[in-house]
């Protein structure tokens, strides 16, 4: 989405019709579907505190910066993976959307994501649950050659097999591929989407193009940011694809956390757990 106004347009007409299909989809109830417990010594480790924290290099945003960061275990085991951005950046970001690339650090390696891309959207983008000022943040796993040789095309299919497989019950693809992105996914029980539901906050979505898995994205508000409490992480549950494509480190949850000191906001994908390849 390398020219984000232009993409926003382009999803408005996509989005509108989802709206509709949401709001039928969202009064299904689902459990929580979680795979199989983590690597039990990365658990220990975890749990225990005996892990180290890498960071990438800062990343200018607008009065602060951004860092990507991965966590490691002992034996060079990722749980988490994420990045911090300053209290005062995102304060002072500008009245125009804007898109910034985060360098993971080498531990990067270790784990099948390449890059974490941070947007500032501060009009929001369609629907309409989703016209405030947030921010995007792409985990994505493939190569940025590849991304940005994704065109845009309004009415981008995917198989029934790779939605029933390699993505969780009940997300619906909006359609569109973006530029140097690829489509969206929505989780139609994300109560911002039911009818008469809360305002949105916080979400899930998911991406792919052309029947492949390409990024994870928690979508958060700037207000509901600025209104956490200091140092109580929020942990949301990620329901889980039956299988995935490229073997890597998929995350059981996504994690939110403000910490006063040293006036940071933190987005990471945690409990990473390793899944092969089907």
């Amino acid at each position: 989405m390398k020219n984000h106004n232009h993409s926003a347009r382009r999803l408005r007409g996509v989005y509108s019709l989802l709206l509709l299909v949401f709001a039928l989809a969202a009064c299904d109830k689902q459990e929580e579907a979680l795979p199989d417990q983590l690597n039990a010594q990365a658990t220990v480790d975890a749990k225990e505190g005996k892990t180290t924290i890498h960071y990438g290099p800062a990343t200018p945003l607008g009065q602060g910066v951004a860092r990507a960061w991965v966590e490691v275990t002992r034996d060079g085991t990722p749980v988490a993976i994420g990045v911090n951005m300053s209290a005062k950046a995102a304060a002072s970001l500008p009245e125009k959307p804007m898109m910034y690339e985060v360098q993971l650090p080498k531990q990067g390696d270790l784990t099948q994501y390449t890059t974490i891309g941070l947007d500032w959207n501060p009009g929001g983008h369609p629907p309409m649950p989703y016209l405030k000022p947030h921010f995007d943040v792409h985990f994505y796993m493939i190569s940025d050659e590849e991304r940005m040789m994704i065109p845009h095309e309004p009415l981008h299919e995917f198989s029934a097999e790779f939605a029933a497989n390699y993505m969780p019950p009940l997300y619906i693809s909006t359609r569109e591929a973006i530029p140097a992105m690829g489509v969206h996914w929505a989780d139609v029980l994300s109560p911002e989407l039911a009818p008469n539901g809360p305002s949105f906050t916080k979400t899930l979505i998911l991406g792919g193009y052309n029947n492949k898995f390409l990024f994870i994205e928690p979508m958060i508000t700037l207000d509901y940011l600025q209104h956490l409490e200091g140092n109580v992480p929020v942990v949301s549950p990620i329901r889980q694809a039956p299988k995935v494509q490229q073997s890597g480190y998929y995350p059981l949850t996504y994690t939110i956390l403000y910490d006063p000191t040293p006036g940071e906001y933190e987005i990471s994908l945690t409990d990473l757990q390793y899944r092969a390849a089907e």
